[in-house]
């Protein structure tokens, strides 16, 4: 599967939010922290808001 090139990090953040239900925790500048608990576990992932954001990111 090809991973799309053209991102952004508000992009992101939406596909995040409405197909896995991760949901902004908190925003540090042009970062934000996603979290998404299930059974009791936490997982978080920081997403720079960038207009491109690099596939390796």
């Amino acid at each position: 599967m090809k991973l799309p090139r053209n991102l952004s990090g508000e992009r992101l953040v939406g596909l995040l939010s409405r197909y896995y239900g991760y949901r902004v925790s908190r925003q540090s500048g042009s970062h934000m922290n996603l979290t998404l608990t299930v059974g009791g576990k936490r997982h978080s992932v920081v997403i720079s808001r960038h207009r491109q954001v690099s596939v390796g990111t």
